[in-house]
């Protein structure tokens, strides 16, 4: 149960304040979420421009994907019944991996 990333760039999505990208795991996709509040507490984004955020995520994107394998190897996930995907996989991440 590996959770694979590729290089893709994350997503900035401003109405939940999130950046969001992609990891799979034997042909399904899991959606992988990074607070933007996380982001400028911990891993250095000094404000909540798009650029600001892409480049703190890019800069930290080793640390922040091995906090998502950990999750995602313990069965720390959340699951989205009522997504347009039905039963889509999310992975939360924070500073502490919690």
């Amino acid at each position: 149960m590996a959770l694979i990333f590729d290089d893709k760039p994350a997503g900035y999505d401003d109405e939940q304040g999130i950046m969001k990208w992609f990891g799979s795991n034997d042909g399904e996709y899991i959606e992988c979420r990074v607070a933007v509040t996380a982001l400028t507490r911990y891993w250095g984004a000094e404000g909540i421009s798009d650029a600001e955020l892409r480049r703190a995520f890019t800069e930290n994107r080793d640390e922040i994907e091995k906090i998502a394998r950990s999750k995602y190897a313990t069965g720390n996930v959340e699951t989205e019944q009522d997504s347009p995907i039905q039963n889509r996989t999310v992975i939360v991440v924070d500073y502490t991996g919690s």
